[in-house]
Parts: structure tokens; C-alpha cells; sequence
């Protein structure tokens, strides 16, 4: 049995959120993203950032709040991009 992606939608309150973003010689990020993504750079420099966040309610839509859990989230990402063929490039976040 497969399960759609995203199977359960959740909602909740994003509290407090806060980015931190670094740029970082390309030898200490080469192996950060796995093929066929490529790393966005600029000059000798790749990009990092981590996010740092307060959640509260969290729970899948429907439930009431009062159910939900409170936490704080670090999430490390790091700037990607994909080139599909004939289309244009993507670029967006790699999650680490």
C-alpha cells in the first residue's frame, strides 16, 4: 500500500522563527546535497542556512487545538538547484 505524499495535512502556529544564513567556502559544502541536485553558489562560496523556530498546536487538521504539542524546530538547509532536461532550472532548499 503506498501513502499520497503528504498524507496528513497539520496545522498549527509558527510562535517565533528565526534564519540564520551563512555562506561557506565550496570545499566544506561539495558533499552537503546528493546527485543530481548541485549546490547554488556565488564565487568560491555555498550558502547554509539554519532555521530556528517555536511551533505550538501542532496537530492534523480537524483535531481541536488542545490536543495539539508545542515544540521548538532547527532545521539546516542549503541552497540547491536541479536542471530537469529540456526545462528550466529549479532551485529551492535541500533539507540536511
Amino acid at each position: 500500500m503506498r501513502f499520497p505524499k503528504n498524507a496528513i495535512t497539520m496545522v498549527g502556529n509558527i510562535d517565533r522563527c528565526w534564519l540564520f544564513a551563512y555562506r561557506v567556502p565550496i570545499a566544506q559544502t561539495t558533499n552537503l546535497a546528493p546527485r543530481p541536485l548541485e549546490l547554488v553558489t556565488k564565487g568560491d562560496f555555498g550558502f547554509i542556512n539554519v532555521v530556528v523556530s517555536e511551533l505550538s498546536h501542532m496537530r492534523p487538521l480537524g483535531m481541536p487545538a488542545f490536543l495539539g504539542m508545542s515544540y521548538r524546530h532547527v532545521a539546516y538547509r542549503t541552497y540547491v538547484r536541479f536542471e530537469p532536461g529540456s526545462s528550466p532550472p529549479i532551485e529551492g532548499l535541500y533539507f540536511l
